[in-house]
């Protein structure tokens, strides 16, 4: 009863409870692993990566720039998942809105799957044949492709995160391009 309460009470507060509940799930998964329940172990450590990964994910996401001047936007959603899961890695996004137009910003990162896509972008030759213009912003490769209904600016940072604003018009996709702080996300190992 007390363990369920103490769990409760870690979702209620945030912080210090969760490196409290990092702590114990992975002693949780070293003693069981001492025992010869290997299990359990693997599943207390897979727990404790988790709420790790969700962590990250959650500060990705406080990232994610306010919306412009006359846009509005809502929270952002956040999302981690292990290499298990389809590659796994952190997935955060905002949905950015002007009457008819809308914003998305989406940031992937921690993903082994994202290599191909980032190698493409970096690349200059790739990222023409596949018919998209190269600039950078703010410093960091990027991939721009553009139709009269459509923006999609694709961003590598670091070698290792992909950010992509997507929407109409292009004037307001380039400004939140121009609007994140990139160093902040790739400070963020």
């Amino acid at each position: 009863m007390k363990r369920i309460l103490l769990v409760m009470c870690a979702a209620l507060i945030a912080g210090p409870v969760l490196a409290d509940e990092v702590t114990d799930a992975i002693d949780e998964g070293s003693a069981a692993y001492k025992r010869g329940e290997l299990g359990t172990a693997a599943s207390q450590w897979e727990y404790a990566s988790q709420l790790v990964r969700q962590a990250k994910a959650d500060k990705v996401k406080k990232l994610l720039p306010a919306a412009l001047s006359g846009w509005e936007s809502g929270e952002g959603d956040a999302s981690a998942t292990s290499a298990a899961v389809l590659g796994g890695g952190i997935n955060v996004s905002k949905q950015y809105t002007k009457g008819d137009d809308s914003v998305s910003i989406e940031i992937t990162m921690d993903s082994p799957m994202l290599q191909s896509v980032l190698a493409m972008i970096t690349n200059p030759q790739m990222a023409a044949l596949s018919g998209m213009k190269v600039k950078k912003i703010k410093g960091n490769s990027a991939a721009v492709e553009s139709s009269a209904d459509n923006t999609r600016i694709q961003i590598v940072v670091g070698n290792s995160v992909l950010v992509v604003v997507d929407g109409k018009p292009e004037a307001a996709v380039t400004a939140y391009s121009e609007s994140i702080d990139f160093a902040a996300i790739s400070a963020l190992k």
